[in-house]
């Protein structure tokens, strides 16, 4: 059964899907309990507290660290060249129509995930750094945005929910 754990979490973290620790418990108790039923030995089937803590000292090429979630979207981003040939544009043209500081304004927003922790601890192989886990796009999420102008003052900030019909 901790081979077969030990394979799972492995291919996840090769997938990019990091099992987080109350997943590989459940994992691990379903297994135990299919091979208790098999057995028809119902002492097979329970799980110490400390089971995972255990597995993991049991299995040193696995770790628990803890991950930042990332959006879909933002794990496809541009890459650092695109963003500085896209700042050279600007520059340029900033030059060239004699832009002022008033006429500039950077909108940003951030986007949260409603009820999902923004940090999670996961199981991953010991030697990658810490990991970044996307999600899959389907949860509810609640937005921030700030708009900033080069003339040194700031709009006021404003949130945005999913609205209703």
């Amino acid at each position: 059964m901790e081979k077969a754990l030990q394979d799972w979490c492995k291919q996840l973290d090769d997938w990019g899907f990091l099992p987080r620790m109350d997943l590989l418990l459940a994992m691990a108790k379903a297994l135990a309990q299919q091979r208790a039923d098999e057995e028809e030995d119902p002492t097979l089937a329970g799980l110490g507290k400390r089971w995972v803590g255990n597995f993991l000292k049991c299995h040193p090429e696995l770790a628990a660290k803890y991950c930042t979630q990332l959006d879909r979207q933002l794990a496809y981003a541009s890459p650092l060249p695109s963003l500085r040939e896209y700042f050279r544009k600007l520059e340029r043209l900033v030059r060239k129509y004699n832009f002022k500081p008033e006429d500039i304004f950077k909108l940003d927003e951030k986007g949260f995930i409603i009820g999902r922790s923004s940090r999670a601890k996961v199981v991953c192989r010991a030697s990658r750094r810490p990991p970044r886990v996307t999600q899959d796009g389907t949860r509810e999420m609640l937005t921030v945005v700030e708009c900033c102008c080069a003339a040194q003052y700031m709009l006021p900030s404003f949130v945005i929910f999913k609205g209703t019909a």
